[in-house]
């Protein structure tokens, strides 16, 4: 059943917005205080930027002075609090017990208007970054999709991730910090989201005294630009004794149209966005391959990518690798049935169903709707939509949009993937954690892909 609750939508004189969906008898109260800038936004020069600022945030403000002492209050308020950079965006939100709403609202307020960093709060801060970047590095799920993100876009702010380079993280001063914020997330890429038990008045009011009265920037900070490397393989070495891969296919990012989007996001979906995918049957069920492939749309604001996650044994790659461009060859040629149409529309409804159940997952997915669209659909009218697709022109769709003939795969394993195939014919080239891969890699692997 659809849910009566409509998103309330206000924008001000300086470009800031502020969304409040009114949830009542829920208990809670989620605000996110969303960003339409991340690592993407960043100089070149200074790569984790967007992420240092991100930590500055909530590092203090004139009224709470050290990130402890607003932890101590986000937790006498009964709640919890995160943030995350990604290359398009930065989210922070709070998450309390609806009598808490207003003081959550006046906090936000005051660490997004009186951001404060001390020299000492600074190098913590500067601390926590360089453990966090450490601490993904030891995740291969991530190293993979960073990897994916260079094979595809190159060593740019756009390809790098999100999370930064430590050597220039411990060059970054307070000021670059504060610059990013006033420049890159000014008011009219800022807007505050709030789903819970508080009335949209008391929102807006909070936003309009906070956002509303922000002056834009002299000079707001521009997106760089994405654009698509030649392929390449990338293959970082793990101590795993298992490979995770990626293959990258280059596409279109937010810039289709939302009928687009949601026929890409039917064709992912019979691809492999479900168990029941056409991944999942051959590559596990079938061939016995990989204990999980699955793919993934990664849409930016104007290139993406559909990936296609796998892990296997190190001589698996190569039989993996085939039956992947094989499957995707053959959607693309012979097209897919109606009932498998049928099946990932279901799928897709019911993403778009639980997606929306959590506060917080809701409070997220207004801001990048309201980012990426600049409207909100309702749950009928989604789903009116994703039953006019057919899969004539799902199919279509997907022919217009990927570029197979350009894929390309990163790796993480333990040693370089026994793989040859003749076409895309590109080398393969280790990547260490720390190299940039601006230019060459000294000593490439000389193995084609």
């Amino acid at each position: 059943m659809t849910a009566p609750w409509t998103p309330d939508l206000r924008t001000y004189p300086n470009g800031a917005r502020s969304v409040a969906l009114h949830r009542p008898g829920s208990g809670l109260v989620c605000a996110v205080l969303a960003v339409s800038a991340g690592s993407a936004t960043e100089p070149p020069h200074q790569p984790g930027c967007a992420h240092f600022a991100e930590h500055a945030f909530f590092a203090g403000s004139a009224r709470f002075p050290t990130a402890a002492v607003v932890a101590e209050v986000i937790g006498a308020l009964g709640g919890v609090f995160d943030a995350v950079t990604h290359r398009d965006h930065m989210l922070f939100h709070i998450k309390a017990p609806a009598s808490a709403g207003g003081a959550l609202l006046e906090l936000l307020g005051d660490l997004r208007a009186h951001t404060l960093l001390s020299p000492g709060e600074m190098d913590r801060q500067r601390t926590a970054v360089r453990h966090e970047i450490k601490a993904a590095a030891g995740q291969p799920q991530r190293a993979v999709r960073e990897l994916a993100g260079l094979a595809l876009y190159g060593d740019t702010p756009v390809g790098r991730s999100p999370l930064g380079d430590p050597d220039v993280v411990d060059r970054l001063t307070t000021e670059d910090a504060l610059s990013y914020l006033r420049g890159a997330a000014g008011p009219g890429r800022s807007a505050l989201v709030v789903v819970g038990d508080i009335a949209p008045d008391r929102v807006h009011a909070a936003a309009e005294a906070g956002l509303g009265t922000e002056r834009p920037p002299a000079e707001a900070w521009s997106r760089s630009s994405g654009s698509f490397v030649p392929p390449v393989g990338l293959w970082r070495e793990t101590a795993a004794e298992t490979v995770l891969g990626c293959w990258s296919v280059p596409a279109c990012g937010y810039l289709l149209s939302h009928r687009e989007m949601q026929c890409m996001r039917l064709f992912n979906t019979v691809l492999g966005g479900s168990a029941s995918s056409r991944l999942s049957r051959v590559l596990r069920d079938e061939l016995g391959l990989t204990y999980r492939a699955r793919s993934v749309l990664e849409p930016l604001a104007d290139v993406g990518a559909l990936l296609v996650l796998f892990n296997c044994d190190s001589e698996g790659v190569s039989a993996v690798l085939d039956t992947v461009r094989r499957v995707l060859s053959r959607l693309l040629d012979e097209g897919v049935s109606e009932r498998e149409i049928a099946r990932a529309r279901a799928l897709v409804k019911g993403v778009y169903a639980r997606e929306r159940e959590d506060s917080h997952a809701h409070a997220r997915l207004l801001a990048l709707e309201l980012f990426r669209r600049g409207r909100f659909t309702s749950q009928d009218a989604e789903s009116e939509l994703l039953e006019s697709l057919t899969a004539a022109e799902v199919v279509e769709v997907a022919r217009q949009v990927l570029a197979p003939e350009q894929g390309r795969c990163a790796v993480v394993g333990p040693r370089p993937p026994a793989t040859r195939l003749t076409e895309p014919g590109h080398p393969w080239r280790t990547a260490p954690a720390t190299r940039s891969l601006a230019s060459p890699v000294p000593g490439a692997l000389p193995l084609t892909l």
